[in-house]
């Protein structure tokens, strides 16, 4: 089962008819509500721009119009399900720390944990008195290694998409994808 969150009107309505035109419904559950630190808050919400041309909305930002969405925690959502999420991807403009704060559960079980694609936004990272430094510092302690593209491990984060790999399993994962 897949579970995906949109905060924004339009974003989350353009994706819902993806789902619902791929006959997807069974298995891709979309929410409309944004991923943070906190499960079941109210969070603002800016819509930055038009969403039919620009996508890019983001928490916390007071530009543009903003509208209060339903929060919801990672570890929130791994209390409510049976099934453990196997991979993640966290896209939030700028939120990552909200969202990496929220599933400290899901990165620390026991067992299988997620491997996690990061897209890192710095220029954004301040509205949430954050750094990279404070994404790696929680990376690094949840015991996960940030791997870049080419299958390196990052000691430090810039404007990229990472692939979070749990320690126990960068030898594993390096194999499968290729990067050995």
């Amino acid at each position: 089962m897949r579970l995906p969150w949109e905060p924004a009107p339009v974003s989350y309505v353009t994706a819902k008819k993806h789902i619902e035109a791929n006959g997807l419904e069974s298995i891709c559950h979309l929410q409309q509500a944004a991923v943070g630190e906190l499960d079941g808050t109210s969070i603002s919400f800016s819509l930055v721009s038009d969403e039919s041309t620009d996508p890019t909305n983001r928490i916390g930002s007071t530009v543009g119009q903003v509208i209060q969405v339903p929060s919801v925690s990672l570890d929130g959502e791994l209390e409510r399900k049976i099934r453990k999420p196997d991979f993640v991807k966290i896209d939030i403009e700028g939120a990552e720390i909200l969202a990496l704060r929220g599933a400290k559960n899901l990165m620390s079980q026991v067992g299988l944990r997620p491997v996690i694609l990061l897209a890192v936004h710095p220029m954004f990272l301040h509205e949430f008195a954050s750094s990279t430094g404070d994404l790696m510092h929680i990376i690094n302690d949840r015991a996960y290694a940030a791997m870049t593209v080419d299958g390196s491990v990052a000691n430090e984060l810039s404007y990229a998409e990472y692939l979070l790999v749990p320690n126990e399993a960068v030898s594993a994962t390096k194999h499968r994808v290729g990067w050995s």
